[in-house]
């Protein structure tokens, strides 16, 4: 994995693993091979700012797919699993390769700024506190699902996640993990009343 490019040699790995045939997502997973947990959770992060989170059921199926590969992270699983109903998706090479001419231009600019840093917060407790993050805003997404544009603020908050993975860029997993506690908190505060 590229780690100074990882959005931009993410696409690229989806895109070589369609590039000659319509696959299923759990090949396309597998093509990232033991280091898939990064890749996936950014993946997940990338749908959920995209306009085609809009799409009804998009979010409970990210749900279940960041739920069930964090909760694998937290137990320290190599390889990822993934329910066969999730796992027989089909990705089409023709929708992939419309997305990637789409968005490329943009993730090379996300790309810019992130690089390894902060190694002691990509550590292996870190990206523990990061999965347990990860897990309960995919089950947030099940009830903010329905509701417009609700799915925006986890899936900012996962990207940042899966690019800390991704790139080992300890500041990225800190400023999420901080942003999702202090959203937790506010909203804590303004709920807790009522």
């Amino acid at each position: 994995m590229n780690v100074a490019k990882p959005l931009e040699e993410i696409v690229e790995r989806v895109d070589a693993s369609c590039s000659y045939q319509d696959r299923d997502l759990l090949y396309v997973i597998r093509s990232f091979g033991d280091r898939s947990f990064g890749p996936v959770v950014t993946l997940c992060g990338l749908i959920l700012v995209t306009p085609v989170a809009a799409i009804p059921g998009v979010p409970l199926i990210i749900s279940i797919i960041m739920m069930t590969f964090s909760f694998q992270l937290i137990l320290g699983r190599r390889t990822p699993w993934l329910p066969k109903f999730i796992s027989r998706i089909p990705v089409r090479r023709r929708e992939v390769q419309k997305t990637k001419r789409k968005i490329l231009p943009w993730l090379r600019r996300v790309d810019s700024v992130v690089q390894p840093r902060l190694a002691w917060a990509s550590s292996k407790t870190f990206r523990i506190i990061a999965a347990i993050v990860c897990f309960i805003l995919g089950a947030l997404l099940i009830p903010l699902g329905p509701v417009p544009f609700g799915v925006a603020i986890p899936g900012f908050l996962t990207l940042m996640l899966g690019l800390g993975l991704t790139a080992r860029d300890g500041l990225f997993i800190i400023v999420a993990v901080s942003l999702f506690f202090a959203i937790s908190l506010c909203l804590g505060i303004f709920v807790g009343p009522f």
